[in-house]
Parts: C-alpha cells; sequence; structure tokens
C-alpha cells in the first residue's frame, strides 16, 4: 500500500509539471530546493560537512550556498527525468549544448566502443537523451534501481525514452 501512496504521489508531480512545462518545472525544482534546504532539511548536515571536506578553502557562507544550489541541482534534475517522456525531440536536444561532440562522434564513426563517466551533476539524464538523439547511437546506462518498484519502472521508461537502455 505505501508504494501505491508513493506513486499516486508521483504521478500526482508529473501531472502539474506536465501542466507548469519544462521551464516551469525547473523553476518549482528551484523553490521547492530553497523549502527542502531550509525547512525539511534531508541530510542537510552530511552534505555540509562532505563540502566542506572537499573545499576546506571555501567559508561557512560559501559552503552554504552550494549545499542549497546543490538540492535545487538534484530536484531539477530529478524532476526533468519525470518530465522526459512528454517532451519534444526538439524540445530535448534544444536543452542542452553538447561540447567536444567531434570527439565522440570520432569513436562512434570508426564503431569504437566508449564508456562515459557521470555522477549526480548536471543534467545527465538529459545528456544522454540528447546525445541518443543528436548522434543517433543508443547507449547502455547503469543505474541502481529506485526502493519503490513502481516508481523505479517509470524512472527506467523515462530513461528509455528515446532509446537508451
Amino acid at each position: 500500500m505505501k508504494h501505491k501512496l508513493e506513486y499516486f504521489a508521483f504521478v500526482s508531480l508529473i501531472f502539474l509539471f506536465r501542466i507548469l512545462g519544462l521551464n516551469g518545472t525547473r523553476k518549482s525544482a528551484d523553490y521547492l530546493g530553497c523549502i527542502l534546504y531550509f525547512l525539511i532539511p534531508i541530510r542537510k548536515k552530511v552534505v555540509i560537512e562532505n563540502l566542506k571536506s572537499a573545499f576546506p578553502r571555501k567559508s561557512e557562507k560559501e559552503i552554504k550556498k552550494i549545499a542549497l544550489h546543490n538540492y535545487q541541482n538534484i530536484l531539477i534534475t530529478f524532476f526533468e527525468l519525470m518530465l522526459l517522456p512528454y517532451l519534444s525531440e526538439k524540445k530535448v536536444v534544444g536543452s542542452v549544448t553538447l561540447v567536444n561532440q567531434e570527439s565522440l562522434m570520432e569513436k562512434v564513426n570508426k564503431n569504437q566502443s566508449v564508456i562515459l563517466l557521470t555522477g549526480h551533476f548536471g543534467g545527465w539524464e538529459y545528456c544522454f537523451s540528447t546525445m541518443t538523439l543528436q548522434i543517433k547511437k543508443i547507449f547502455h546506462m547503469l543505474a541502481q534501481a529506485q526502493s519503490n518498484p513502481l516508481v523505479s519502472d517509470y524512472v527506467m521508461k523515462a530513461r528509455n525514452t528515446f532509446g537508451n537502455k
């Protein structure tokens, strides 16, 4: 029952995002990131301690600003993924600029394998969809399943929207 309730909330958010569109969804993620950071600080202490370790020369104010942007960035990326199945190819391709695409194309044209590594940084979900559409090659991604199998199925289908596996 818990998974079904979570999934209902999840699908309700997707419905709202479809109404708001991509830009409205991104703005909503910014606002919600602030709310989470200030009012529901999930793992906030861990985030701040990790940032202090990674950036020992940054001031407390700079660390907190990076932490806030981290919350916003994670939500933007996740919300974009939720909306991905409802976006046109043109919208997805127009949302990402691929830098040094020639280097990747050189390998693809020689039928060579390429391993791309990314973390939870920037629009990695969008990036793979954009690359698939622009270079006409399918990417095989490695991702961990979500704890809710209903949400996990949606997320995996969203990642596969434009042909990726």
